[in-house]
């Protein structure tokens, strides 16, 4: 067992949008690891399946159907692994939706979904993450944003403002921790990935005016 695995096993972990690409990936590793995992996305079916073979390899996982744009869901997902598990040491905010095509030409209500889901969502996590991690003295915080954190692409306008958000989100909170004096127990990090291939970004983007047909409006890491 190496010396990550022997500091995660016996620890609690949540990992939202966990049905598909990074998040179930994280979930698994986390399980293999030795921690308990709590998978949090909307698709119950698919995250019973998840928990099913986290359990048949010897790990320990608990679903919790949520939509992480509402507060209230959110509350509940950790408000689950303190009733099971007695808390939490890791949450992983792995949620994300974008709306592809020229700016002008996608729907308003496309883009604020997008808001919605990509920060809100990530705003509510790390709020209830980090009270509880504040409260108990310890926990780390991951955020999965996005290369667009940095370098924003076309066709997915709202997409590249949220996880520019998100990276500044981070960098803001453990300003925060460090004033407060927590910065020595507790953490945020921000992953910036590139293009994942999963069930929900699989398509490739393309703007209304090629024509092709693909939708301009699609869930993405």
């Amino acid at each position: 067992m190496s010396k990550r695995d022997q500091e995660l096993a016996g620890k609690t972990a949540v990992v939202t949008g966990a049905t598909s690409g990074l998040g179930r990936g994280t979930a698994l590793r986390l399980a293999q690891s030795g921690a308990r995992v709590v998978v949090a996305a909307r698709r119950g079916e698919v995250l019973d399946e998840l928990v099913a073979e986290i359990t048949a390899s010897g790990g320990n996982a608990l679903a919790v159907v949520a939509d992480v744009s509402s507060f209230a869901d959110v509350q509940r997902i950790g408000r689950v692994a303190l009733e099971h598990f007695g808390g939490f040491d890791v949450w992983v905010n792995n949620v994300g939706i974008a709306a592809l095509g020229y700016f002008w030409d996608v729907p308003v209500e496309h883009h604020a979904r997008v808001v919605e889901v990509n920060l809100n969502g990530y705003v509510y996590g790390s709020h209830v993450a980090l009270r509880h991690f504040v409260e108990r003295g310890r926990g780390a915080l991951v955020n999965v944003g996005s290369v667009e954190s940095e370098v924003p692409l076309g066709y997915q306008s709202s997409y590249a403002a949220t996880k520019a958000a998100i990276l500044r989100l981070g960098r803001s909170v453990n300003e925060d921790l460090r004033l407060a004096g927590h910065s020595e127990t507790v953490a945020v990090g921000t992953v910036m990935p590139w293009a994942i291939d999963t069930r929900s970004g699989s398509t490739p983007p393309t703007t209304p005016g090629t024509r092709r047909g693909w939708p301009r409006w699609m869930p993405r890491v």
